[in-house]
């Protein structure tokens, strides 16, 4: 089990005229000392420069993604040499390009990668420039035990969704069939943050319950089964979010409890 660090964060901005502090959010920065960790994560495209700026001025994209190229690099040659915050805050008043940084914030931070992946989700969202975060080992042993010979036939695989009413669409990890239909998803829970934490829950709930409510054309009646990893510092409120799942007709698995997913596989698949 990893312990809580205090890690720093800065929002990186292009700010093409520093005198109007008008910004748009292109990635984020995160820093923590105690575990040697500085990333940086930059979004892949330039949607929210375009509509910021593309009205006002001409914009260089190609320079930009040069600048973003740039700073990656800059930043994996310079962990070395930054150790501590006053280093980094005195390293990131260098850029003076059309490229900035915000201040330091304070956040606790128990996996780098996942907190990284979050704030950038929050404060910039759109496509991330790098590999996605690679899953945690719990959620490893999932995709291990679903392909053991005694389980393996019986599921399906990649399972294009769409969900009734609200049209948003995804793809479950796997599906099967026992009188209804069973949307199998893989949950990590990344956030820090309980109100994050239930955001996200709220929404896979609402989610579930509009695929219990709407018979599938193809597949009848379904449901959503959610194999979850909650963050260490969430305390009881995996109790909580498990009544929200309940209550909102979605089977929900905290990954120490795949042992009972599988065994209901194996006995009721057909």
């Amino acid at each position: 089990m990893n312990t809580l660090s205090t890690g720093y964060y800065s929002v990186i901005q292009y700010c093409p005229d520093r005198s109007r502090m008008e910004a748009a959010n292109v990635g984020v920065l995160l820093f923590v000392a105690d575990r040697n960790y500085l990333d940086v994560r930059f979004s892949s495209g330039n949607d929210r420069i375009r509509r910021f700026f593309s009205k006002d001025r001409a914009i260089d994209f190609d320079s930009i993604n040069a600048m973003k190229s740039m700073m990656e690099h800059r930043f994996s040659v310079e962990l070395e040499n930054l150790r501590e915050r006053g280093a980094l805050e005195t390293f990131l008043h260098r850029f003076a390009n059309e490229i900035t940084f915000t201040k330091l914030r304070s956040v606790r931070v128990e996996n780098p990668e996942a907190e990284l992946a979050q704030l950038f989700e929050e404060l910039v969202g759109g496509r991330i420039k790098r590999d996605p975060v690679a899953p945690l080992e719990s959620l490893e042993r999932v995709r291990e035990r679903f392909s053991q010979t005694d389980i393996v036939e019986k599921l399906q695989r990649d399972i294009p969704v769409t969900v009734p009413v609200i049209g948003d669409s995804w793809n479950a990890d796997y599906a099967f069939q026992n009188g209804r239909y069973n949307l199998i998803r893989i949950k990590e829970f990344k956030q820090q943050k309980e109100a994050a934490l239930l955001k996200e829950a709220c929404q896979t709930a609402a989610e579930g319950n509009l695929l219990y409510k709407h018979r599938d054309t193809q597949h009848g009646e379904q449901q959503l089964m959610i194999i979850a990893n909650l963050p260490t510092p969430t305390l009881g409120f995996g109790d909580r979010i498990e009544q929200l799942m309940v209550e909102h007709n979605v089977r929900f698995f905290p990954d120490d409890q795949l042992d009972d997913l599988a065994n209901l596989i194996i006995a009721t698949a057909h």
